[in-house]
């Protein structure tokens, strides 16, 4: 029973949706080891802090464009689940939402 809702969760994780809020923070673009660009933000929404992460060409062009918005932002993706292990060894989790379109208020 446990095993069928955390399976409903988790597929409920992957649909897309459109959140709102403004930059806590200036977006931090970086380098994969391959190469990739990925930039990642913090977007505070009227009731939650949202780890976000723009992936790409976009991601770059957001850092420029949109280093110091302050204005609401509208983005549309889906949130995503990161498992990975800590230093320690112990197996941690981390949801981010993935943005594939973004859409500037104003």
């Amino acid at each position: 029973m446990v095993k069928h809702r955390k399976d409903i969760t988790l597929q409920k994780l992957s649909q897309h949706t459109i959140i709102e809020g403004t930059l806590a923070f200036p977006p931090e673009l970086r380098y994969t080891p391959m190469g990739n660009a990925v930039t990642t933000f913090i977007l505070n929404t009227k009731d939650k802090v949202i780890n976000c992460n723009i992936w790409g060409e976009m991601g770059e062009d957001f850092v420029g464009e949109y280093y110091d918005a302050k204005e609401p932002i509208k983005f549309f993706g889906s949130f995503k689940q990161r498992r990975y292990f800590n230093d320690d060894g112990e197996p941690r989790q981390m949801v981010y939402f993935n943005v594939e379109r973004i859409v500037v208020e104003g």
